[in-house]
Order: C-alpha cells, then structure tokens, then sequence
C-alpha cells in the first residue's frame, strides 16, 4: 500500500525529528510527525489514525542518521498490521525501543564523532588559511555537507528499513554491522585524536 511519496514524505519529516522535542518524550513528536503520511494511507477510521499516532507519540530518542532505520521498519509494521497481521503495539514498541539505544551508540560515534569532526577540521583549517576564497566557501562547505549527507543517510535508511522490515533487525545482528561499525568509528576516531 505504500507508495515512493509516502516514504518520501516521511523522509522529508524526518529530517525536523527533533525539532520539537521535549523533555518527556524527546524526539517522539517528530517521530509520530514521521509516521503521519503511512497512517494517513493505512489506516482511515479517526479511532485507527488516532490510536497509531499515539503508539508513535511516546519516549523516542536515537541517532537521526542512522536511527532512520527505525521508522522504515515501524512503516512496514505498520502495513503488516493494517493487512490483518498478527502485529500487536506492543511489538511495534518493543522493536522500537530495542533499536533506540544500539543504533544511538553507533550513530553517535559515527557521525558526531568521527565523520563530522574530520571534515569540520579540514573546513576550519581552510578558515585559518587567511585565503580569502577558502575562509568563505569553508562553512559553505561545512554546513552542505552536513546536510547532504544528513539528507542522504536518512532517505536510505527510511527506504532500506521499510523493504527489509523486521528482518532488517535479524540481518544487521546476524552480519554483526552495528559492532562491525562501532570499531571502525573508534578507531578512525582514535586517528583523527592522534
């Protein structure tokens, strides 16, 4: 029943996550936001709508970058669960809130600590340089990159999450990806230190 504009859209929402989080729920708000355009094309009761969006309204904290992974497979739950799967709320929760915390630490590392510190050095770097070209395009450049790949990350992990759905969850554990990633951070991370 999803379409490309649905996880488009959701991709699109994803992107202000946490532009209302709040101390109860943090990024839940912007999770339930996410969610809204695969509500709005599966379910059509107000009962429905209104119980999906508070299944999705609840404490929600992880990494954007990575954590886009996340709503793609909630978005596939959901189909499952409108198609008259056996998907309860409380697995849709229990996948949820097992993902939040691995896919934090990963991302994380990752990307806050390692990927944009190195390309901000780089940038900062050219700020210094006392070229008057480089000292203008280096936060251009910066700030476009951050975004771009902001953007980019998280329109694959909505799509990848949705087409694997559950068993994106089995095939990160079974290839040991997020460990796999978690040393690669910390060692490229140890570099950028030295």
């Amino acid at each position: 029943k999803l379409t490309d504009e649905d996880l488009d859209a959701m991709w699109w929402r994803h992107y202000g996550l946490f532009s209302a989080a709040c101390w109860e729920v943090l990024g839940g708000l912007g999770m339930a936001q996410t969610m809204v355009p695969v509500i709005r094309r599966l379910y059509t009761t107000k009962e429905e709508i209104s119980a999906a969006l508070k299944r999705h309204m609840v404490f929600y904290n992880t990494n954007p970058w990575i954590g886009s992974i996340i709503p793609g497979i909630m978005a596939s739950m959901e189909e499952e669960r409108a198609n008259g799967q056996p998907v309860d709320e409380a697995a849709i929760q229990g996948v949820k809130m097992a993902m939040m915390g691995p896919f934090a630490g990963v991302g994380d590392s990752l990307f806050w600590g390692t990927y944009v510190p190195i390309y901000i050095a780089i940038c900062a770097s050219w700020a210094q340089s006392g070229n008057t070209a480089l000292m203008w395009l280096a936060p251009i450049v910066g700030g476009g990159i951050t975004i771009v790949s902001h953007l980019y990350f998280e329109r694959f992990g909505i799509r990848w999450g949705y087409r694997n759905g559950i068993a994106a969850l089995q095939n990160l554990q079974q290839q040991n990806l997020l460990a796999d990633l978690s040393t690669a951070a910390t060692i490229v991370g140890q570099f950028v230190i030295g």
